[in-house]
């Protein structure tokens, strides 16, 4: 129960993250998401970072958490497209 929990509340974070932006009204949203938690004095917070997906573009970039300071950029395009050479799928 504790996990399904955990994952409404990073869903439902997103989701508050992106509300500005026009393309999350759309009924079938693809989206790029990374978060990472936060410790304040009295609880943990989740900042996210939401990057709209679209058929036929090129992925984003989006940084990957590697310590609760540092992240590294990890490119999604790049990455997807070395393991389809790998798979031999393109």
């Amino acid at each position: 129960m504790r996990g399904s929990i955990a994952i409404a509340r990073v869903k439902s974070s997103i989701a508050e993250e992106c509300r500005p932006f026009a393309f999350c009204t759309l009924p079938r949203l693809l989206y790029a998401a990374a978060y990472r938690a936060v410790a304040a004095a009295d609880a943990l917070t989740l900042e996210a970072w939401v990057e709209p997906l679209h058929v036929g573009e090129t992925l984003p970039a989006m940084p990957l958490w590697i310590a609760a300071d540092r992240s590294v950029p990890l490119d999604l395009e790049e990455t997807y497209q070395m393991a389809c050479a790998a798979r031999r799928i393109a």
